[in-house]
């Protein structure tokens, strides 16, 4: 009698790894990256820090949010990270400017931009 079974393909090994190790592929270089700031810097790992960088991530993680949402509908615009980009470098640079000259072209007559 012949073997009717056939052999497994080389290609598909069965990875004895578990499924959630991969998640934690980068958890050893973000510990070493805390390490070197905190060795650095001494006010890295302190609570101000923290939540300003919390703060900061998470204004990021909206825009991710935004944006994937704009790619899912299928309107393909990746123009959110240069206004979001943008939109800082212009509010600083008014802000810096006497109201007189801070205002945009399109703003009230009589104030230049320049």
């Amino acid at each position: 009698m012949a073997d009717l079974r056939t052999p497994h393909a080389p290609g598909r090994v069965r990875r004895l790894v578990p499924l959630g190790i991969r998640d934690l592929a980068l958890l050893p270089t973000v510990v070493l990256l805390l390490v070197i700031g905190a060795l650095g810097n001494p006010g890295f790992l302190t609570r101000d820090n923290l939540v300003n960088i919390l703060g900061a991530s998470s204004a990021l993680g909206l825009l991710v949010l935004a944006e994937a949402m704009i790619l899912i509908s299928g309107r393909m615009d990746l123009s959110l990270e240069s206004i979001a980009g943008l939109a800082p470098r212009s509010a600083s640079w008014s802000s810096s400017r006497p109201p007189t000259r801070a205002s945009a072209p399109g703003g009230p007559p009589g104030r230049g931009c320049c």
